[in-house]
């Protein structure tokens, strides 16, 4: 293969479509480029954050849709970031975010919750990221390292 920059598609029987991961460099051999593709069928709507909707947003400011910098195809969701003005005061009580969905997991199912996440910024003292599952009776939380300085794949069975 040439050196040069390239966009990548991936699929597998049994498992569902990825949009492209874009501007993949080339220098002689490649090697270290994952893809992980989603369930066929994906219980997650707009698991990529490729179009609005499907999901449930809050904080002090709503997380939001960024444009040229996903994983795969254009978007990714960004969370954390402070309005002008409040970055440097000094606020009581932990700053939340959060992006929610509701989904119907059907009981012959053996689903498996599958992510990628980057952690970019500063991190401040007290500050987590967890991804969590609730269901009619209890709640999952996994916490997620700061340390994913590139994109980092994260799942839960």
């Amino acid at each position: 293969m040439e050196a040069g920059t390239y966009d990548v598609s991936v699929s597998h029987a049994g498992y569902g479509s990825l949009p492209p991961r874009y501007g993949v460099v080339v220098n002689g051999d490649q090697q270290g480029v994952d893809f992980y593709l989603p369930p066929d069928p994906n219980l997650i709507q707009n698991g990529n954050f490729e179009a609005n909707g499907g999901w449930q947003f809050d904080g002090i400011v709503s997380p939001d849709r960024v444009e040229g910098v996903g994983y795969t195809g254009d978007y990714v969701l960004e969370m954390g970031v402070l309005p002008t003005g409040l970055a440097n005061s000094t606020t009581s009580g932990p700053l939340i975010w959060s992006a929610s969905q509701e989904v119907l997991v059907p009981a012959s199912s053996q689903a498996t919750l599958a992510w990628v996440y980057l952690v970019s910024g500063i991190e401040a003292p007290g500050d987590s990221l967890a991804v969590t599952i609730e269901g009619p009776s209890s709640a999952i939380t996994h916490v997620l390292s700061f340390d994913a300085e590139t994109w980092t794949h994260e799942w839960w069975t």
